[in-house]
C-alpha cells in the first residue's frame, strides 16, 4: 500500500476495528475493500496530491460506517476492594494473560520504480514506455494488456498482446496511445490481484521537443574556449619579425588492424549503451555510413 491508503487502513483497523482490508482496481481511482460488522464495504481513494484526501476520507467514512466505536476501558479498580478479595480468598492462583491469536500476516505486496517516457511515433499517436527492474519477463511470461485508466494512472493486467522483454539490465514493454511526448520520468507500481497498476504524477513528467532524449546530447556543440589574457608585459625588439612558413603537414600513416578493431569495439559498445535506452537503432547505408534510424512502430 502507498503512505495515504495506509493511514486509511489503520484508521480503519484502530477506530472501527475493521479486518480483511486491501486495495482493489477500480474505475478512475483504486478502491479499498474491507469488512466491517461482518458486512464487506468499498470505498474509492482520491488522488494522494490532493491534501485534503485524508480528511474527505474520514467524512465518507463517518456517512457511511456512523461514528467510531468508543473505546470503553476498564475501570480502575480501589485498593479497599482487591484486599477485601484478597482475605476472602483461601489461596491464590496465579493468572497467565495468554496472547491473543496472532492473525497470518497477508503476503507482501510487490511494488516497483520504473521509468517511462513517451516518443512520438506518428502525427496523432506516440509510443508509452515501461521501463522496469529486470526479471519482469519470468514473473509475467505470458501476453499482457496496458490501459491508461486516466492521465496519471495506467493498468498493465494479463491477457493481451503485449510482451515484457529483457535486456541487459532492465526490463521493457511498450504500447501505443494517444497522449504528449515526454522524456525519462520516475514512476511507482504496485501489484494488486494479478494487475500492475503504474503511477506518474503529470507535474514531474520532462517535456521534450525532440524525438529522444539522447539527440540533445548528441547535437550540443562544446562552450568555445575562452581566451588566455596575455599578461608577458612589453614585446622584445624582435618580437613581431615575419615568422618562417611551417613545414607542409606530414601524411598520418595508416591506421593499423589491430587499432581500428579497437576503436570500432568502443564504437559499438557506446551505441549498444544508447540502443538499450532508447528506441533508436544503428543502422549501415548502402554507401557504407552508420546513421541512427528511428523506431518503425506497427
Amino acid at each position: 500500500m502507498r503512505k495515504h491508503q495506509r493511514e486509511v487502513a489503520d484508521y480503519l483497523r484502530d477506530e472501527y476495528g475493521a479486518n480483511d482490508i486491501r486495495i482493489e482496481p477500480g474505475g478512475k481511482h483504486p478502491k479499498l475493500v474491507f469488512n466491517y460488522q461482518d458486512k464487506e464495504h468499498s470505498l474509492p481513494l482520491g488522488n494522494p496530491s490532493d491534501y485534503r484526501a485524508i480528511k474527505n476520507l474520514h467524512t465518507d467514512l463517518k456517512k457511511k460506517l456512523g461514528e467510531p466505536i468508543t473505546d470503553t476501558r476498564r475501570q480502575a479498580r480501589k485498593l479497599e476492594d482487591m484486599m477485601a478479595e484478597l482475605n476472602s480468598s483461601t489461596s491464590i492462583t496465579p493468572r497467565i494473560s495468554l496472547p491473543a491469536q496472532i492473525e497470518e500476516s497477508a503476503p507482501a505486496t510487490k511494488t516497483w520504480t520504473l521509468r517511462m517516457s513517451a516518443y512520438k511515433s506518428s502525427k496523432s499517436t506516440s509510443v508509452v514506455w515501461f521501463i522496469f527492474p529486470k526479471g519482469m519477463m519470468n514473473e509475467y511470461p505470458n501476453g499482457m494488456k496496458i490501459e491508461r485508466l486516466d492521465d496519471e494512472h495506467w493498468k498493465i493486467s494479463p491477457g493481451g498482446t503485449k510482451q515484457f522483454h529483457e535486456y541487459a539490465n532492465h526490463a521493457r514493454i511498450i504500447y501505443n496511445d494517444r497522449i504528449p511526448v515526454f522524456g525519462s520520468c520516475k514512476a511507482e507500481a504496485i501489484e494488486e490481484a494479478g494487475e500492475i497498476l503504474v503511477f506518474l504524477a503529470k507535474d514531474n513528467r520532462r517535456m521534450v521537443n525532440s524525438p529522444a532524449p539522447f539527440a540533445e546530447i548528441a547535437n550540443r556543440k562544446s562552450a568555445p574556449t575562452p581566451a588566455i589574457p596575455d599578461t608577458r608585459g612589453p614585446k622584445l625588439p624582435h618580437e613581431g619579425m615575419p615568422i618562417a612558413p611551417e613545414s607542409p603537414p606530414q601524411p598520418v600513416p595508416p591506421m593499423s588492424g589491430l587499432a581500428m578493431e579497437v576503436q570500432m569495439r568502443s564504437f559499438i559498445r557506446g551505441a549498444r549503451e544508447i540502443e538499450a535506452m532508447t528506441p533508436y537503432r544503428v543502422t549501415r547505408m548502402p554507401d557504407g555510413r552508420l546513421v541512427w534510424q528511428a523506431p518503425v512502430i506497427e
